[in-house]
């Protein structure tokens, strides 16, 4: 009789367990979902933690839905970020299934991209086959997080379709790109090895590949494999490049400006007939220190504010450096001449929906000068970095960047690492 009632007892004890411990019903998932969604676009961020750390307690392939739509749908950056990190941090097994086929998968870009991105943060086996598996994606900006990522774990399995990759680049009728150079870079950090062609990689790969096991110790750097126009010592990587100048009111001391017109006529001169290009100076326009009224509160802003042009650009699109488009470039930096404030973000903006651009090269003194569009607050630099991050999430862009002996080379270098680029400092 006791054992009978001691046995009804330990089942009734496994039912309430079971019934604590089972996964949210699509119902309590869902209004989790919508709450996190009102968090998000009212931006109460402690309590978005706090809702999203709710969320990836259950095992369920909504999770990720979830995550994924919240990292992809907002404009600011901590969404993403959020999202991000609870992806590679925090999922059950089978949300974690459907992670890896969302990196696979997925029919949004973004959504893909952030998948990918996640995996590439994850050590597990699953995400690391996801990882390689991108490796065969068609979208730039995947392929460049997959590489990157390969090679800073030095990935064995992404070595084969690294190279397929590198075959398929060098015959790009469009050049040399960024995606190149990072592929020839996370084979150097994988192998050890640097070679031209894919000819001599799929010959290595084949007597080597079996059992391979990368070397230990300091990475190698990677040797130039074409010569490249350079410009204030920085090396020009892509055939697609547009140049981002700044010609701020500040930009008139030490003569800068003038001396940028300078490397920029001779770089120009340089640029092969294959490589496109287009140049872009900025400055800003305020009034009593704020954004002049009118100004939109999202989006790229005006090339007029306020009646007055704060950015234009040598031509509508990427040209060809033909000799005819190179001197109307040099004519068109012949009469930039410095005034106003320092709109960096904006005008960064501006060259990143420039179609089928590859790298970004900066050119600035000083700190940026902006300006929240609906508090109309000044900005502070995190926050400027901040919104540059968010812009290029879905980009990936390069942004190489040139100080030119002002207060802004801080400010200037973070934005180079931010994007996998490098900073200059000019005196």
């Amino acid at each position: 009789m006791v054992g009978a009632m001691q046995a009804r007892a330990a089942s009734l004890l496994c039912c309430l367990l079971a019934c604590l411990c089972a996964p949210a019903s699509a119902g309590s998932l869902s209004s989790l979902g919508r709450e996190i969604e009102r968090a998000a676009e009212e931006g109460q961020d402690r309590e978005l933690r706090r809702l999203v750390g709710e969320l990836v307690k259950h095992d369920d392939e909504d999770v990720v839905d979830v995550l994924l739509e919240l990292g992809t749908e907002h404009p600011r950056d901590y969404p993403y970020r959020l999202a991000r990190y609870h992806l590679a941090k925090s999922l059950q097994p089978a949300a974690l299934a459907k992670l890896h086929e969302e990196a696979r998968e997925a029919r949004k870009l973004p959504e893909r991209l952030l998948a990918v991105d996640a995996c590439a943060a994850r050590s597990d086996a699953g995400s690391t086959r996801a990882l390689v598996a991108a490796l065969g994606d068609d979208e730039e900006p995947i392929l460049r997080i997959a590489a990157r990522a390969a090679g800073a774990r030095r990935l064995v399995p992404a070595v084969a379709p690294l190279i397929e990759l590198y075959a398929r680049l060098s015959e790009d009728e469009r050049g040399p790109s960024v995606l190149e150079r990072d592929v020839q870079a996370a084979l150097l950090a994988i192998t050890g090895e640097q070679f031209r062609s894919a000819i001599e990689w799929r010959s290595f790969w084949a007597a080597r590949g079996e059992g391979f096991v990368p070397p230990s110790g300091e990475r190698k750097e990677l040797r130039a494999t074409r010569i490249r126009p350079r410009f204030f010592g920085s090396e020009v990587i892509s055939n697609r490049v547009v140049f981002v100048i700044d010609v701020s009111g500040s930009m008139r001391y030490s003569d800068r400006l003038e001396r940028v017109k300078v490397q920029l006529r001779k770089l120009i001169d340089e640029l092969p007939e294959e490589a496109r290009f287009q140049l872009i100076a900025y400055s800003g326009v305020t009034v009593g220190g704020r954004l002049p009224p009118g100004a939109p509160r999202e989006g790229p802003l005006p090339e007029k504010i306020d009646g007055k042009r704060w950015i234009a650009s040598s031509s509508r699109a990427l040209r060809r450096a033909r000799e005819r488009n190179k001197e109307r470039a040099t004519k068109w930096l012949a009469q930039l001449k410095p005034w106003g404030s320092t709109f960096t973000s904006e005008a960064l903006l501006h060259a990143f929906e420039v179609k089928d651009v590859d790298q970004v090269v900066l050119l600035s003194d000083g700190r940026p000068e902006e300006y929240h569009r609906v508090t109309g607050k000044m900005l502070s630099e995190a926050a400027v970095l901040r919104r540059v991050a968010s812009m290029n999430r879905f980009r990936q862009l390069r942004v190489d960047t040139i100080g030119l002996g002002g207060r802004g080379d801080a400010f200037l270098k973070a934005v180079a690492k931010l994007t996998g680029g490098t900073f200059v400092p000019i005196q």
